[in-house]
């Protein structure tokens, strides 16, 4: 019974230490209403809207174009961040707010891209 517990306390420091690796990675920046974040959701917007060029003009069929989009968006912004992390990375500016990879800036993407698949499904019930 003890050699279990201790191996559990194994596993948790472990992924207590496997945390601390890949922590600093991540952007600490939360402020959902910094210049930051709104830019995000209007690029979310612009790239959502490029993605939607061809499909208006045929050159791509999606059977779901709306959820296509989202992810292609999703997929680009994530591209982004990790570019981004990896320029902090070599300036040693990782750890500091506004440096890494910001999950709060991929949401702000896809909030972006949200927003004009609605006005889309909007300007369709007219």
């Amino acid at each position: 019974m003890i050699w279990i517990a201790h191996l559990e306390w194994e596993v948790v420091m472990d992924l207590r230490d496997l945390w601390k690796k890949i922590a600093f990675w991540f952007d600490p920046d939360r402020d959902w209403r910094s210049v930051d974040k709104l830019q995000h959701a209007v690029l979310g917007f612009v790239v959502a809207l490029l993605l939607l060029v061809p499909i208006y003009l045929r050159w791509v069929l999606f059977a779901h174009a709306a959820l296509g989009v989202l992810i292609a968006t999703l997929v680009i912004g994530l591209i982004w961040e990790l570019a981004q992390a990896e320029i902090a990375h070599s300036q040693h500016l990782l750890g500091k707010p506004g440096y890494g990879i910001g999950l709060v800036d991929l949401a702000y993407d896809g909030i972006g891209a949200l927003i004009l698949l609605w006005f889309r499904f909007l300007l369709r019930l007219l």
